[in-house]
């Protein structure tokens, strides 16, 4: 689990380049089995070939599957620390496309969606707190209290702006 967290919290450039140089050295470590594999072949009595080349081609076969499930394990925990997020805040900034402000956002990190998450959050504040600025305003208007409603507004404007 820790190194989950470790991998959550990289940015999304290091979570990319790790996946790949995982992939690679998986790659190459076949590789260069296999071409040992075939050197062996070559230098090991013939009565012992088969030997050779059958252990050769189960223990490459070892390799192959733990490659496949190292791999498949990285693309889940991409999914899982990219994609579902990057579709968290999509939904939340639909929501508040349409005038929602409540809004929970789950995610927390201290990758780059991390911090867009935060973003969002402070954004929905402060529309929640321009909005409830304006409405005093306009209550304020409607009873006919018009000395610092104007004054107030912009103070309000210029501090929401400013956090």
């Amino acid at each position: 689990m820790n190194q989950e967290m470790e991998f959550k919290n990289k940015s999304i450039k290091e979570k990319v380049n790790g996946s790949f140089e995982m992939i690679i050295v998986l790659y190459v470590v076949s590789v260069a089995f296999a071409v040992f594999l075939m050197f062996a072949v070559k230098i090991v009595p013939s009565a012992t070939e088969y030997f050779v080349l059958a252990g050769g081609i189960v223990v490459l076969a070892i390799i192959t599957v733990c490659s496949i499930l190292a791999t498949l394990k990285r693309a889940k925990m991409l999914i899982h620390y990219i994609v579902e997020p990057v579709r968290e805040l999509s939904s939340v900034a639909e929501k508040i496309s349409g005038g929602e402000l409540d809004i929970e956002i789950a995610y927390q990190s201290e990758d780059e969606i991390g911090e867009l998450a935060e973003d969002f959050r402070k954004t929905a504040t402060t529309l929640q707190r321009i909005i409830g600025d304006l409405n005093h305003i306009l209550d304020a208007f409607a009873k006919g209290d018009y000395t610092d409603a104007g004054m107030l507004m912009w103070e309000n404007l210029i501090r929401c702006m400013q956090n």
